[in-house]
């Protein structure tokens, strides 16, 4: 699912944001193909420890209580 919106994120607003950014941060369509997917993953290792995480812990905690 976060794999899709990703996808389609990127894919919408591929050229206005390359445009604005390599013209901001004087970055190469290349360096921002990099910093963009770094960026993603990075949401994707924040949502898994922030979200999923703790609703596993959740789980074992309400499985071990009944």
């Amino acid at each position: 699912m976060l794999y899709v919106l990703s996808l389609i994120i990127t894919l919408e607003f591929w050229h206005t944001w390359a445009s604005l950014v390599k013209n901001f941060f004087m970055v190469g369509e290349t360096e921002f193909g990099y910093i963009l997917l770094l960026f993603f993953v990075l949401i994707k290792v924040v949502l898994v420890f922030l979200v999923l995480v703790p609703a596993i812990a959740l789980q074992w905690m309400i499985k071990k209580k009944s």
